[in-house]
C-alpha cells in the first residue's frame, strides 16, 4: 500500500480474492494505516447462487460501504483461461482436439443469479474468456429483461471511475494535488 500511495494509486477494485480479508482492511483503516481505498467483490462459486452467498454478500455490504472499503460487487467466473485449455470454446483447441474447455456456470443459473443480484443493486463482474463462455448466451444485452441489461451496463460504467482523494495523505509522498494523478487498479 505504501508503494501504491507513493505512486498515486488511490483505489483498488478487487474482483475476487480479497473478500475474506475485509476485516483486516477494516482494522488497518481504524488504525490509520489504510492508504488505498478498496472496492471488493465477493467471488460467487458455481453452480448457483445460494442463500449463504446472499447472506455473506449482504452482511459485508452493510458493514463495508464507506469511502475506504466498499463491498458492493460480485464476481462470476463463467469459464477458465486459454493457457490451461479451460476457456470454453466453440471448437476444440488446435493443439488438443479432444478439449473444448468447460463452463463453470450453466446459462440458466448464471442468468438467475444475475437477475437476483441486480435486484439488490450490486455491481457484477463476469470473467468470460472463451468463445462459448463469452458468447451471446451470456452477455447481459441478450437477457430477456432489458431493465436488467441497462442497470448492469449503467453501474459498470459509473462505478469504475476513481473517486477523488479526500486528503493529501491519500496521495502518499507523490506531491500531487488531489485534482490530478488519480489512478484505479482493477485486480481480476
Amino acid at each position: 500500500m505504501k508503494w501504491a500511495s507513493e505512486h498515486g494509486l488511490t483505489r483498488v477494485h478487487s474482483a475476487g480474492g480479497d473478500f475474506e480479508v475485509l476485516d483486516l482492511y477494516d482494522e488497518l483503516r481504524r488504525h490509520g494505516d489504510l492508504t488505498v481505498r478498496f472496492y471488493i467483490a465477493y467471488f460467487l462459486d458455481p453452480p448457483r447462487l445460494r442463500p449463504r452467498d446472499l447472506d455473506a454478500i449482504e452482511d459485508a455490504r452493510k458493514k463495508f460501504q464507506g469511502d475506504w472499503i466498499d463491498a458492493g460487487a460480485v464476481k462470476f467466473m463463467v469459464d477458465g483461461v486459454i493457457e490451461s485449455h479451460t476457456a470454453a470454446m466453440l471448437e476444440p483447441y488446435a493443439d488438443d482436439p479432444s478439449i473444448k474447455g468447460k463452463l463453470f456456470w450453466e446459462p440458466s443459473n448464471y442468468k438467475a443469479a444475475v437477475a437476483e443480484l441486480d435486484k439488490r443493486d450490486l455491481q457484477l463482474f463476469t470473467h468470460a474468456i472463451g468463445e462459448y463462455g463469452s458468447g451471446r448466451r451470456w452477455t447481459p444485452t441478450n437477457m430477456p429483461n432489458s431493465k436488467i441489461t441497462s442497470a448492469i451496463a449503467g453501474r459498470a460504467s459509473s462505478t469504475l471511475k476513481p473517486s477523488p482523494p479526500q486528503t493529501s495523505r491519500d496521495l502518499g509522498n507523490s506531491g500531487s494535488s488531489p485534482a490530478c494523478n488519480r489512478s484505479t487498479l482493477i485486480l481480476i
